[in-house]
């Protein structure tokens, strides 16, 4: 299995994880153990990819349905992942391999897939994350804004809510990545992935052009191998050439995203600001009336108490 496979599987797995722990539904997986919970969990994840009688995406909606009966806070982080895991299943699926064009623009979604879910997780409830949607038949490819996922409850706030402990099991826990990872490690473990499966699906091509090749029929067929060779040689300089362009385009990326996000922030926290201002001159301006409902019958009652300028007392 590639890392590509497994990071599909992985986001399946947060789904169903997610489905078991609300209120009210019928577990898809009753294991207790942790251990034996996630390897039966990824391989409820497997069924549910290669099943050819009900479609992955029917099975993974009504996921979303059940498990958002009694609340869909969620319901937009689900229907993200589902998007995503409809992008990676693309990949999976290919039969041969990337033209340099392809892998490049491949290579950049996985990690932008990456560096949104670690957002995600470094974000709390209420703070929105400008996150990508990729393009897949059920997105055209936008940006959409979704809560973060550490709680904001007075008891458990700083702490990771449900969805966010099982995301970063599922994926951070699962490739040796943590929150606190540099972009450039999460750039590194991308394209190490991408690179992965490329590789995968160019043996079956080389081996085939070697395979007709390894026939001496003439020294013509010396040559064409020795061309597939060079090719081959030049093919790794191109896509190492690649890997440089991409990971300097990647840094200004994320720059870019880095300010996007503290704008974001900055005005969330702006906003929260004024209305407590607004709460409190609200406030203040009650008080302030409620004196002046105090103070005029006193006032009243003074003017009452004397008689005339000099208030002589009849």
């Amino acid at each position: 299995m590639t890392r590509c496979e497994e990071l599909l599987y992985s986001l399946v797995a947060v789904m169903i994880r997610y489905h078991d722990k609300q209120p009210g539904v019928t577990l898809k997986i009753t294991e207790r153990d942790e251990v034996l919970l996630r390897k039966k969990t990824h391989c409820l994840a497997k069924e549910i990819m290669s099943n050819t009688e009900i479609d992955f995406k029917t099975q993974l909606q009504d996921l979303i349905e059940q498990s958002t009966k009694h609340h869909d806070d969620r319901k937009p982080f689900l229907n993200y992942l589902v998007n995503e895991i409809i992008f990676l299943k693309s990949i999976v699926d290919k039969n041969s391999s990337f033209s340099s064009g392809q892998f490049a623009a491949y290579t950049t979604q996985v990690i932008e897939l990456v560096t949104d879910l670690k957002h995600l997780l470094a974000n709390s409830k209420g703070t929105k994350s400008p996150i990508r949607y990729h393009n897949t038949d059920l997105s055209p490819g936008s940006t959409v804004f979704l809560d973060g996922l550490v709680d904001n409850h007075y008891y458990s706030r700083g702490q990771l809510c449900n969805s966010g402990l099982i995301l970063k099991e599922e994926i951070l826990d699962r490739f040796n990545l943590t929150l606190h990872a540099p972009q450039a490690e999460l750039d590194e473990f991308a394209m190490q992935l991408c690179q992965e499966h490329q590789n995968i699906l160019l043996i079956p091509e080389f081996t085939a052009q070697l395979t007709y090749n390894s026939i001496p029929h003439s020294a013509f067929d010396n040559e064409e191998i020795y061309q597939l060779q060079e090719q081959f040689r030049a093919q790794e300089e191109e896509q190492k050439k690649l890997h440089s362009t991409i990971a300097k385009q990647l840094l200004t990326l994320y720059q870019l995203h880095e300010q996007l996000n503290i704008s974001t922030v900055t005005e969330t926290r702006l906003k929260e600001t004024v209305k407590r201002q607004e709460e409190t001159i609200e406030h203040l301006t009650q008080k302030i009336s409620d004196l002046e409902s105090l103070l005029l019958p006193e006032a009243n009652s003074s003017s009452a108490a004397g008689f005339g300028f000099f208030s002589v007392a009849l």
